[in-house]
């Protein structure tokens, strides 16, 4: 952040542009690169912060597009951080604690281990596991109760007894369906074949 210079805002896209580091050796102002390529990075940011830094940028004095943003240097950021806490009661932290803070909180609201290690710069995802891997197992029963719910969509609810004909009424309707096909002069009771010819007559036998 302290590295940070007014041509790094992007007013139109509302996004910071992250390409450098800011130190302090003896008595000089060091802007470095960052140590990993993937700490170069864009980084949106929402409305309610960018219009913050926007009313600070609108109120400095002919800013310098190449100057940094942010004039301080680390200890006097150290030194506001325990005012304040001081001030509100809140434990003090560290400044770099702001960072795990963030990352914490996208992880609370249910973003992925990649959104975040591209948002915070880590090389690896690996890293982002392992820096916040305390911070995940309570998504555990989330994960679950929501495979429970694609679960029970996916699967189709049985109907139930009332909606399942019983077999007396299958019978009666099939019964009313046939004799619909036919003529009121065919129904009645369906007569016997005869067989063609004559009939012989079995001998019957006695059986000792």
């Amino acid at each position: 952040m302290l590295a940070l210079t007014a041509e790094d805002i992007n007013l139109t896209e509302k996004s910071i542009r992250v390409n450098k580091t800011y130190s302090r050796s003896k008595g000089k102002d060091l802007i470095t690169t960052p140590k990993t390529k993937k700490s170069k990075r864009i980084v949106p940011i929402p409305d309610f912060l960018f219009q913050e830094v926007k009313d600070y940028m609108d109120k400095q004095y002919m800013l310098d597009p190449k100057s940094r943003l942010f004039p301080f240097t680390k200890s006097f950021l150290a030194h506001e951080m325990k005012r304040g806490s001081n001030a509100s009661g809140v434990k003090k932290i560290r400044i770099h604690d702001v960072r795990h803070s963030h990352a914490s909180l996208l992880i609370n609201e249910g973003y992925d281990a990649l959104v975040i290690a591209n948002r915070l710069g880590h090389e690896k995802v690996s890293t982002t596991l392992n820096t916040y891997s305390h911070m995940f197992p309570h998504k555990q029963k989330e994960l679950v109760d929501n495979l429970q719910n694609l679960g029970e969509k996916a699967i189709p609810t049985p109907p139930s007894p009332d909606d399942i004909f019983s077999l007396d009424i299958f019978e009666d309707t099939m019964d009313d369906t046939a004799t619909a096909n036919f003529p009121p002069t065919l129904i009645g009771p369906v007569p016997k074949e005869k067989a063609p010819g004559k009939v012989i007559q079995m001998p019957i036998r006695n059986i000792v």
